[in-house]
């Protein structure tokens, strides 16, 4: 009898040392396994799409859409706009200088995420699918007209998304413009930032 109890003893204890585990396991998440926080910056929008640039006798005027992604490239949770900057290239090597700083020219808000989420809330509502529904294209274009560039000068333009908070996203491009009114020459190529994304993706591979 005593045999008996003392292994009906041992698998109680036992059973108590598992149950035990699994509470620890879930409660650190994967048994262990460390799942990183998402930072803000994750979060904020990807860079803008369809960047075009055209110039006219006394203007720039910059159109594109606006993403709906995210820096993960998934679907954009909260955006606020996009920040038109510009700095004035008077030296060579200002381009890539980070202490000839950009300024701000102008600020268009974003409302695409806010639009999109009320549709899928009358969507849901009407009884069909929510997750399905799109922004509309009217509200994903965008135009910015710089109305102050002065003959002869080289500027370089970018265009900065934002989100709620005031997170910038990514800047995909630069807009070198040598302006020369309806004549200028324009420029686009990859922005600094993405040109480092760029290079250490191939050091690591």
């Amino acid at each position: 009898m005593r045999e008996i109890a003392t292994a009906g003893l041992r698998s109680y204890w036992l059973a108590r040392r598992a149950v035990l585990g699994v509470a620890v396991c879930f409660s650190a998440v994967g048994c262990g396994r460390y799942v990183a926080p998402i930072t803000p910056e994750e979060l904020a929008p990807s860079t803008v799409e369809s960047l075009a640039v055209t110039t006219t006798d006394k203007t720039v005027v910059f159109t594109w859409v606006a993403s709906d992604k995210d820096r993960r490239g998934k679907e954009l949770k909260s955006a606020e706009g996009f920040t038109i900057e510009r700095k004035e290239l008077v030296h060579r090597g200002d381009e890539t200088d980070p202490t000839v700083e950009f300024e701000r020219m102008g600020f268009l808000k974003d409302t695409h995420v806010e639009v999109r989420e009320k549709l899928r809330e009358e969507a849901r509502a009407a009884g069909k699918i929510g997750r399905t529904v799109k922004a509309p294209e009217s509200v994903m274009k965008f135009s910015f007209t710089d109305s102050t560039p002065v003959i002869g000068k080289t500027y370089v333009y970018q265009i900065v998304p934002q989100n709620q908070g005031s997170t910038d996203g990514q800047v995909g491009q630069a807009v070198k413009v040598v302006f020369q009114g309806a004549k200028s020459t324009v420029v686009l190529s990859v922005s600094e930032e993405v040109a480092n994304q760029q290079a250490l993706a191939a050091a690591v591979q």
